[in-house]
């Protein structure tokens, strides 16, 4: 499954799910972006950005801890 993730706060996603309903995005797809994207959402920076959607990536691909 490829890694998937929305950015913004998490109080706008009642929006965004809205929103991609209007558009024909329906069942467990929108359940699948997981905001904030990154693993660290205090990001300030682009690149601690990048770094935190990377770390993510790598972890979501790992699977869980063992």
């Amino acid at each position: 499954m490829a890694h998937v993730g929305a950015s913004g706060a998490r109080r706008a996603r009642p929006d965004r799910d809205a929103r991609l309903r209007e558009v024909g995005v329906t069942g467990p797809e929108p359940a699948r972006l997981g905001p904030p994207l990154g693993r660290a959402p205090g990001a300030r920076t682009p690149e601690g950005t990048a770094l935190s959607v990377a770390a993510e990536t790598v972890a979501d691909r790992a699977g869980p801890a063992a």
